[in-house]
């Protein structure tokens, strides 16, 4: 994506194109997960091979694609709008993304517990491990109701990427 000449072009820039890097790299990972997934007759899954705590290095570069997502993600939308002012307030559309971004990828509540983290969310701010669900990965389903308020994936179709105008 190119953006007008403006003095934020080339940060933004660097950040849609590692954004739009990092979604690949997962899908990549993701593809391998889907061969081995178990269907059923209905072609649902019936059992998932992937679905186990710290299950080894895909578990790990997965997860780290999640903390270095959401940490250009919110830059590039607070720059993005201060650039643009699009009608549409990022917060609203990526309140997942920021809330893990902060309790979790940026600063853990568990070495950063702000007066809302009660000790189980400081706890488990550095116990996460991707999920798969709905065909792809998600951070933070299992910890929603403590401290997030929506699961975030990455990639095309399921991700809470730029879409603002």
């Amino acid at each position: 994506m190119q953006f007008p000449n403006l003095k934020e072009t080339h940060f933004l820039e660097s950040l849609w194109w590692g954004l739009e890097y990092l979604a690949g790299e997962n899908k990549k990972i993701e593809d391998r997960v889907r061969g081995r997934l178990q269907l059923g007759p209905e072609k649902e899954v019936v059992g998932l091979v992937f679905s186990e705590f710290g299950g080894g290095p895909e578990h790990t570069v997965a997860l780290n694609y999640f903390v270095w997502y959401a940490n250009s993600l919110i830059p590039f939308l607070k720059i993005f709008s201060k650039a643009y002012s699009p009608k549409e307030d990022w917060r609203a559309i990526f309140p997942g993304v920021l809330k893990w971004r902060n309790k979790v990828s940026a600063h853990t509540a568990y070495t950063d517990p702000r007066s809302d983290d009660n000790v189980y969310s400081q706890e488990v701010s550095i116990m996460m491990t991707p999920d798969w669900e709905d065909d792809c990965f998600i951070v933070g389903r299992w910890i929603s109701v403590v401290m997030l308020a929506i699961p975030i994936t990455i990639g095309p179709g399921r991700s809470q990427r730029p879409t603002l105008s």
